[in-house]
């Protein structure tokens, strides 16, 4: 009696199983999309610059992308330093050095694009993994031009103890050089991890497909670092630049991509 019972259930299971497979307008569903079975780039844009992208699926819920940006970003500005006092010699006021900042924002990216839903049909996705690249974030460079090196040797200053004038950087004193040019870097962590949210398949469906996205790159706490670090500012409103700073341990994202796939889905 079991024996009949079991051969009837599984008879029934093989008879309702294609009727279950079949859409409601009675054509079989598209086949499930294999790993690395397609293949699209993009081309995309935002706060982490421009740059190209390549993506294939995993999985039906799992892609991978791969690409690089970058941000060719530069600004000049004055340093304003004031009044200084040099050990052994007195006060002296420093000329205004003039500054570049150069951002750093050039990296590769290797990402993972999970789609929870409707068993990876759905446009929605979760995107994990990582950017990595420059540790310098914010390259800082400047010099005294012959005016300015003048100036200070007119109040008395030697050449000897030009390389003695602090430069403020955020809450550290960057001591110049003898020749009178300054240099220093922000740091921050090299490989970058990343979380996001995308709207938008990194495969399109279509032959052209567009993507947003938008998320927070982790990049560590920021870091003042040069050859020339003398000690740190107690100035409070540079304290207080300086807490705001510290607490900046990411770098957010908002990236428009324009997809298309090169290959016909089997």
């Amino acid at each position: 009696m079991k024996k009949s019972f079991y051969t009837l259930l599984i008879a029934a299971v093989c008879a309702v199983l294609p009727l279950g497979a079949e859409a409601k307008d009675g054509k079989m569903p598209a086949p499930e999309r294999k790993a690395f079975s397609n293949v699209s780039i993009g081309v995309h844009a935002g706060l982490t610059g421009y740059g190209l992208s390549v993506a294939t699926p995993l999985h039906r819920t799992l892609a991978l992308r791969a690409g690089f940006s970058t941000m060719p970003l530069s600004l000049k500005y004055n340093n304003d330093n004031g009044s200084v006092d040099i050990a052994g010699f007195g006060t002296v006021d420093v000329p205004d050095m003039r500054l570049k900042a150069t951002l750093g924002m050039t990296h590769g990216h290797l990402l993972f694009d999970w789609s929870p839903f409707r068993r990876g049909k759905s446009s929605f996705c979760i995107s994990f993994g990582a950017y990595f690249g420059n540790s310098k974030l914010i390259k800082l460079s400047g010099k005294f031009n012959e005016q300015q090196l003048q100036a200070l040797i007119d109040q008395g200053l030697p050449m000897s103890e030009i390389a003695n004038i602090p430069v403020r950087v955020g809450d550290t004193n960057v001591m110049v050089n003898e020749d009178g040019s300054m240099n220093a870097h922000l740091k921050v962590w090299a490989v970058k991890p990343y979380v996001g949210l995308g709207f938008g398949r990194p495969i399109p469906k279509r032959r052209v497909g567009f993507r947003g996205e938008l998320g927070v790159m982790f990049i560590g706490k920021p870091e003042v670092v040069s050859n020339n670090i003398a000690d740190a500012v107690e100035d409070g409103s540079v304290s207080t630049i300086n807490k705001i700073l510290g607490k900046v341990i990411v770098y957010p994202q908002l990236q428009l991509t324009l997809t298309v796939r090169l290959l016909k889905d089997k």
